[in-house]
C-alpha cells in the first residue's frame, strides 16, 4: 500500500464520496474506470506527490467506499460528473486538473467541457474525446447503433452488460478469475505472449458470455502483482459489479444530456495517451484523428507501442513522464512560486523594471532578438522555450529544469498569469522577447508562496521555437 496516503469520505452530490490523497500543491483529480479502483492510479499518486502536486484518487460512484445507489438512473454522466465536481470543490483550491482512464476518461472529458471554470486542464488515457452529437431521433439510440454494428451473429460487451442481473451473474461467479482475466486479456501482454491472436475489440460470438472471452495467464505480467490483484478482488467482492455495470446502462442518455454543449469543445489544455493494442474502448486511429481536430488545445497525444488498455499500470514510467511534463507546462510559475526551483541562474539576461511601469493591465514587451520566421498569431499553438523569470526585487530562479525543452500552449488560451500567452503574439520564430507582467495581471497584492512579494512585476524572457 502507498505510504502517507490519506483517506477521505465526504457528503456530496447526494451520496458519500470516498477518495484518497497524497502530497501538497496543485491538485490532480483522477477518475478510474471499469472494473477498477482509485488503486489503478497508484503509480501516478506517488509520482505526483513527489513532484509537488496533490494527487487525488477517487473511488467512483458504485465502487469501493463510495455509495452505490440502487437506481440505475443514478449512474448517468451528469451524476458521475457531479461527483467529480463535488470532490474538486471540497479541495477548495479553485480550478484543478482532472484526469481519467477507461470510463473515467469520458467523465473527465465531459467534466472539463461542462465546467471549464473548475477544471483548468484534462488528461485522459485509453478513451479518446468524442464531443456532443446532440439528441438522437425518436426510435434511434446508441445501443441500437452498437447492435447494428455487431450484426446478428455477434454480441458486444456493452450490450451484454445492459440486462440487469445477467452480467452480474456471469462476472460474480468467480470474482478472482474474472478480475485476473480482465486485467490480462486486454493488456499488451496477452497479445505479446501469444495468448490472443489479435486485440480484443469487445465483440464476441452471440450466445457466449463475457467471461468466456477472458484469458487468464499462467503467471501474472510484471506490472501486476498478486497483492495488486487481491486489492481489486477485495474491493469488488464488497460491492459487486452492479454499480460499475450501471454506467453502461446509461449510455443511451449521453447524447441528450450533452446536447446543450453541441458545437462547443474543450478549450483547456489537454493530454491523451493510449496503447497500440487497445481497441476495447474506441482507441482507433479514426477516433484519435477526430479528437485531434476537435480539441482546442491538445498538447500531448501519444500511442505507446505494444501497450494495452491498462496504460497507467502497464507503462507507469511513460505515463508519469508525459503527465508531469504536461502539468509543468500548464504554468511555469506554479513550480517557481513554491520555491521548488529556488536556485540562482547564471545565463539569464538581467532585467529591471522601475516600480509602477507598466501599470494596470498593460503588458510590457521588449524584443531582445528579432526572429526571422513565421509571426505568431492568436489561436495558434506556440512552442516557447522558457529562458528565465525574475521580479522587481531582484530575486531570480533557475530554469534548468526545462532548459532545452519547450512549453506548448494556445495563444490567447488564457494562462494562469493573464497575458503571458498573449505576450507571445507578434513574435517571430527565432526571436527572444522580454515580457513584463504588472501585478494586476500577475499575483497582485497577495504575492505567491512567500517568494513573489506583494505588488511585484514579473519578468519573463522567452524564445519562440515553433508554431502550429
Amino acid at each position: 500500500m502507498i505510504s502517507g496516503l490519506e483517506e477521505h469520505v465526504i457528503e456530496g452530490n447526494g451520496i458519500q464520496i470516498h477518495f484518497v490523497t497524497k502530497g501538497e500543491g496543485p491538485a490532480v483529480v483522477m477518475c478510474h474506470g471499469f472494473p477498477e479502483s482509485w488503486y489503478s492510479w497508484r503509480h501516478q499518486i506517488e509520482a505526483l506527490a513527489d513532484a509537488g502536486y496533490q494527487a487525488v484518487g477517487m473511488s467512483m460512484r458504485g465502487y469501493g467506499k463510495t455509495s452505490a445507489p440502487q437506481a440505475i438512473d443514478a449512474y448517468d454522466i451528469n451524476h458521475l460528473g457531479g461527483d467529480v465536481v463535488a470532490g474538486a470543490n471540497h479541495l477548495n483550491q479553485g480550478p484543478v486538473v482532472v484526469a481519467g482512464h477507461d470510463w473515467g476518461a469520458p467523465v473527465a472529458w465531459f467534466a472539463a467541457l461542462m465546467r471549464p471554470d473548475l477544471f483548468r486542464a484534462v488528461a485522459c488515457l485509453s478513451v479518446p474525446y468524442t464531443g456532443p452529437i446532440g439528441a438522437l431521433p425518436e426510435g434511434i439510440d446508441l445501443n441500437g447503433l452498437m447492435a447494428q454494428t455487431a450484426g446478428p451473429d455477434r454480441d458486444y460487451y456493452r450490450l451484454f452488460f445492459q440486462e440487469p442481473g445477467k452480467a452480474e451473474a456471469d462476472l460474480e461467479a468467480d470474482i478472482y478469475k474474472t478480475m485476473r482475466g480482465f486485467l490480462y486479456a486486454i493488456s499488451g501482454d496477452a497479445l505479446r505472449n501469444g495468448d490472443i491472436s489479435e486485440p480484443f475489440d469487445g465483440h464476441f460470438p452471440a450466445g457466449e458470455s463475457m467471461t468466456d472471452q477472458l484469458v487468464s495467464p499462467d503467471e501474472l505480467p510484471a506490472w501486476l502483482t498478486e497483492e495488486d490483484l487481491h486489492f481489486y478482488v477485495e474491493e469488488i467482492t464488497r460491492t459487486g459489479f452492479r454499480g460499475g455495470l450501471n454506467w453502461y446502462r446509461n449510455i443511451n442518455k449521453i447524447p441528450a444530456i450533452t446536447a446543450p454543449f453541441l458545437g462547443s469543445t474543450i478549450e483547456q489544455p489537454s493530454l491523451y495517451m493510449g496503447g497500440s493494442t487497445d481497441l476495447i474502448a474506441g482507441n482507433t486511429p479514426e477516433a484519435i484523428g477526430a479528437m485531434q481536430n476537435a480539441l482546442g488545445d491538445l498538447r500531448h497525444c501519444e500511442i505507446i507501442d505494444g501497450a494495452g488498455h491498462w496504460l497507467q499500470q502497464e507503462c507507469p514510467s511513460e505515463v508519469n513522464t508525459a503527465l508531469l511534463a504536461f502539468l509543468e507546462g500548464l504554468d511555469c510559475l506554479s513550480s517557481l512560486a513554491t520555491g521548488a526551483y529556488a536556485a540562482l541562474m547564471s545565463e539569464k539576461p538581467q532585467v529591471n523594471v522601475p516600480e509602477g511601469e507598466p501599470t494596470g493591465k498593460q503588458l510590457g514587451i521588449v524584443d531582445i532578438i528579432d526572429g526571422d520566421g513565421e509571426q505568431a498569431q492568436a489561436g495558434q499553438i506556440a512552442e516557447v522555450h522558457y529562458v528565465g523569470v525574475s521580479w522587481n526585487t531582484g530575486n531570480e530562479f533557475d530554469a534548468s529544469w526545462n532548459r532545452g525543452q519547450t512549453f506548448s500552449f494556445k495563444l490567447g488560451g488564457g494562462q494562469v498569469i493573464s497575458g503571458w500567452d498573449q505576450g507571445v503574439v507578434g513574435m517571430r520564430i527565432g526571436g527572444r522577447r522580454e515580457l513584463t507582467i504588472p501585478p494586476a495581471l500577475g499575483y497582485g497584492s497577495a504575492g505567491a508562496g512567500g517568494v513573489i512579494g506583494p505588488n511585484e512585476h514579473l519578468i519573463f524572457v522567452v524564445d519562440l521555437v515553433s508554431l502550429r
